[in-house]
């Protein structure tokens, strides 16, 4: 992690801002930390995920986080995990 950058900054920012406030966050970290998952959660994350992540579930999410419009025409079937 570092300060400029990290999970925890991005989403504070698009936190602040009107326009960027509602856009879904998902996050998938490889760090398990219990205080850094409640703060992500704490600023409304749609999903937090730890590596390694499920790939259904990783999907299930990203449908989720779709207006119902566009997650019927996505083709989430292309989302993996690297």
């Amino acid at each position: 992690r570092h300060d400029m950058g990290a999970g925890d900054y991005v989403v504070e920012r698009l936190r602040e801002k009107p326009r960027t406030r509602d856009i879904p966050v998902i996050i998938l970290t490889g760090c398990r930390d219990a205080g850094l998952e409640m703060q992500m959660r704490g600023l409304n994350v749609h999903a937090y995920f730890t590596k390694p992540a499920s790939c259904e579930a990783l999907r299930t999410a990203v449908c989720e986080a779709l207006p119902p419009d566009l997650a019927s025409a996505a083709d989430v079937s292309a989302v993996a995990v690297a």
